[in-house]
């Protein structure tokens, strides 16, 4: 088998740390997946019975969020007497940044740099500053491949959501994700906490192409569907039976 390798590289400290390890996606399928029921009457299927959804949750590898942040999201700040957005930081974090790039607080994206409030990224963060979600892992791809990296696909989260973006083969430095709260108030990021999709792809060059899909082509498509759909009883389940 033809496999290609994507390297996950951290500090000796990180890697120790089994719970914050990047994984398969197929090893995080969401709980609320697991829990939908999967009837064999084809006629109450559920969205188990989609596989380019499944695929979509098996695909690709999960970044996680490398230790507790809180988070305080449009909350009233004591020590400057008016609202704001900060993340609340701990010395002990401070320390670790500088081993192994976890937040410190201060990573953040002035509204100038995106554009200001034209932006929707600015909008939907109530105009702050945009912080960044620290990533400790340097990934390592063969040459020729880049990462493209997504909020976890098909794992909504209502608190947050990093900013999609694709980096080139080893550049040797982590990369770290611009990211819009959404959740008001006080609340912690969980350590271990799926932040990222990464999907390893080859940049190639392509040219889109626009036709016509004739009628005789469109019934013959639809009529091959739905003979798969309504064969599925006799393929499938149907067991023929012999009267002697």
């Amino acid at each position: 088998m033809n496999e290609k390798i994507i390297e996950f590289r951290a500090s000796k400290q990180i890697v120790q740390d089994k719970e914050i390890h990047p994984e398969p996606a197929r090893l995080n399928i969401p709980q609320w997946y697991k829990d939908v029921p999967n009837p064999q009457d084809h006629r109450a299927m559920t969205i188990k019975a989609c596989k380019p959804f499944l695929d979509s949750l098996m695909a690709g590898y999960i970044l996680k969020n490398p230790i507790d942040q809180v988070i305080n999201f449009n909350t009233f700040n004591e020590n400057k007497n008016q609202v704001g957005t900060w993340i609340e930081v701990h010395q002990e974090n401070k320390y670790l940044k500088g081993i192994n790039n976890t937040n410190d607080g201060e990573e953040i994206h002035g509204l100038h740099q995106v554009g200001g409030m034209s932006c929707p990224y600015s909008k939907a963060n109530l105009g702050y500053p945009i912080y960044k979600i620290l990533n400790p892992w340097t990934i390592i791809l063969p040459k020729g491949y880049s990462a493209l990296f997504l909020p976890p696909v098909n794992r909504l989260d209502d608190r947050f959501e990093i900013l999609s973006g694709i980096v080139d083969s080893n550049t040797n430095i982590p990369t770290n994700f611009p990211c819009v709260f959404k959740k008001q108030g006080r609340w912690t990021l969980e350590k271990g906490t799926p932040v990222a999709s990464v999907f390893p792809f080859k940049k190639e060059n392509w040219k889109s192409k626009i036709s016509i899909k004739n009628q005789e082509e469109r019934l013959t498509d639809l009529f091959n569907y739905s003979s798969k759909i309504f064969r599925w009883y006799t393929d499938s389940i149907w067991n023929k039976k012999t009267w002697k």
